[in-house]
């Protein structure tokens, strides 16, 4: 995350991450943060503002489709093979 705002900094574009925090009750969850800093006459960053939004289920909902979607292809493609089919 350093290394995102360090960047924004240095080229004033916004940043968006997707990071890993813990959180006070439910354990470790996905968020998805992002900001712009604000500068004064002289250049010099002097506000941040930004948002953290919780992403926890839209990113737990894609893992399990991405690892559904990886064996469903691996089984199409046995079967193809069971079938004498080529691939």
């Amino acid at each position: 995350m350093d290394k995102a705002i360090d960047e924004h900094l240095e080229t004033r574009s916004s940043y968006r991450l997707e990071i890993r925090m813990l959180h006070k009750t439910k354990g470790y969850r996905w968020f998805e943060t992002s900001g712009q800093a604000l500068w004064n006459e002289e250049n010099e960053p002097t506000r941040m503002a930004g948002s953290i939004i919780d992403i926890h289920e839209h990113v737990v909902a894609n893992e399990k489709v991405e690892h559904h979607t990886f064996y469903w292809r691996k089984l199409v493609k046995w079967q193809k093979l069971v079938d004498g089919k080529s691939i």
